[in-house]
């Protein structure tokens, strides 16, 4: 009787133990700072040098693959911020001890300051750089994203290509917060050439920013020794890196804290299974709104009314967490195609002045690190595969890439495949409710026309299927 309570009580154990693989942090692990991953050209036209830390697991057995990997990446309002944050660092240090190869990275940071002459002495209240958030336009938050978005591919580019990191191109993972979140929804998600915005492009040289940002914005932030050393030509960026291309890994899920998307990176995709979302996020949060609202919104109200602060100008709308929730709902009754998303927020309705007074009320910020950790670290690992075949080539060119054109359209609409080699295609176009209005057999010769006369002017979603891929674009006939 005793053995057979102590053979059932080991395989218990056993159980659990397996149960709790890239969950628990059981492992001692080494870390390396400060490693370059490559350069590039920041917002002022300097080149910057990128940095990563690195940290593995100690003994441990992983797959001939290599180890799940997480990418880390740091907030700040694109405008500062480091690899070696508070809870950053902490992602780095404690997945590292589950079992993965972590990095966590620093990226270009940086945007053009307004001509204009805007002043508001609270930063030191907010310890927040109020005037360095006014900038020449909005495209300039926009053009910031997506430089972040470029470095993160230039780290993972970077690592997987590197064999002693042992990275496992399978079962890649990223964490971000505030505008590191941001950055990582576009990383994820920004996988179409349609959402290659014309803000990415090359845009009118800006005017030069007031003088009054000399000193606090461009000297103390370290983006150059003067406003006068900045270049003001906006080049295009895209052309730079195409995060869209070579996409040689596949992502399997990500974990956003307290994030927001800038735009539409869901109706076009060319995942086959898109990756699972986690969003964190509190209602009073100041910095990015739960909702659907302008960034820093919540600040600029909040100094309005204790310290007679103006306008902070040219901010874009972003969707926060909640918004972004009820967007997937919105599409995956439609149906569309959409990640797995878990949302936790909080009860936390404490107002500007309550967390100024009191800190750990803070609305940007986590109420419970290792509550809300577990939780993804626990979606995480059910999402790692490794029975699948390893990686063996760092090529993308099976892609076949599908231009729609053109769109806006009239009456008709071509559909044109490059390095397409399948057996032929099928496409539907559904409205907005998921009622399929017209539809086809299947094509083998291209461009394929599309008389789209019966349809009324709106947008619609356009649904391309192969035997190995499908495909969503958003489409607007005029």
């Amino acid at each position: 009787m005793f053995k057979n309570v102590v053979l059932i009580l080991f395989l218990i154990s056993v159980r659990e133990s397996i149960g709790q693989k890239w969950v628990d942090t059981v492992y001692n692990i080494a870390v390396q700072n400060n490693i370059t991953y490559g350069s590039a050209f920041d917002f002022g036209g300097n080149l910057k040098s990128l940095k990563l830390d690195i940290a593995t697991p100690i003994g441990d057995n992983h797959s001939p693959c290599g180890r799940p990997f997480i990418l880390i990446i740091h907030g700040g309002g694109f405008l500062g911020g480091s690899k070696q944050d508070g809870y950053v660092r902490n992602w780095l240090l404690d997945f590292a001890k589950r079992g993965y190869t972590t990095a966590s990275i620093d990226y270009r940071l940086g945007m053009f300051t307004t001509e204009k002459e805007i002043h508001c002495n609270i930063t030191n209240l907010f310890n927040f750089p109020w005037d360095c958030m006014n900038e020449t336009d909005s495209i300039e938050w926009y053009r910031a994203y997506f430089r972040a978005i470029q470095d993160a591919h230039r780290a993972i580019h970077f690592l997987i290509n590197e064999p002693s990191y042992q990275i496992d191109q399978r079962n890649v993972f990223v964490i971000g917060e505030s505008a590191g979140a941001i950055t990582s929804l576009g990383f994820v998600y920004l996988d179409h050439k349609n959402e290659l915005l014309s803000f990415f492009g090359s845009q009118n040289t800006v005017k030069s920013p007031n003088k009054i940002y000399d000193f606090p914005c461009i000297q103390t932030l370290g983006f150059d020794t003067s406003i006068a050393s900045l270049t003001l030509d906006r080049q295009d960026l895209i052309g730079d890196l195409d995060p869209t291309q070579n996409r040689n890994f596949t992502i399997k899920g990500i974990a956003s804290i307290y994030g927001a998307t800038l735009q539409d990176l869901f109706t076009s995709n060319t995942y086959s299974k898109i990756p699972l979302l986690y969003m964190y996020h509190q209602p009073n949060d100041i910095v990015v709104d739960m909702n659907r609202n302008k960034l820093l919104q919540g600040i600029e109200s909040c100094a309005t009314s204790l310290g007679s602060c103006g306008t902070l100008i040219n901010r874009p709308m972003a969707n926060g967490s909640q918004a972004l929730y009820q967007e997937i709902l919105r599409l995956k009754n439609i149906p569309f195609e959409v990640p797995e998303v878990t949302f936790e927020k909080t009860n936390n309705q404490v107002d500007c002045l309550g967390q100024l007074l009191n800190p750990s009320a803070a609305g940007h910020s986590i109420d419970n690190y290792w509550t809300r950790t577990l939780v993804f670290a626990k979606l995480f690992a059910q999402k790692i595969e490794e029975s699948a075949a390893c990686y063996t080539t760092t090529s993308n060119a099976t892609l076949p890439s599908i231009k729609i054109f053109p769109n806006p359209a009239k009456t008709k609409l071509y559909i044109d495949f490059q390095k397409y080699d399948e057996e032929g295609f099928q496409f539907s176009i559904n409205n907005l409710s998921g009622v399929t209005l017209i539809s086809s057999e299947n094509f083998r010769h291209l461009p394929k026309e599309i008389n789209v006369s019966s349809l009324t002017s709106g947008v619609y979603i356009l649904t391309v299927v192969t035997l190995k891929n499908r495909w969503n674009f958003k489409i607007v006939i005029d």
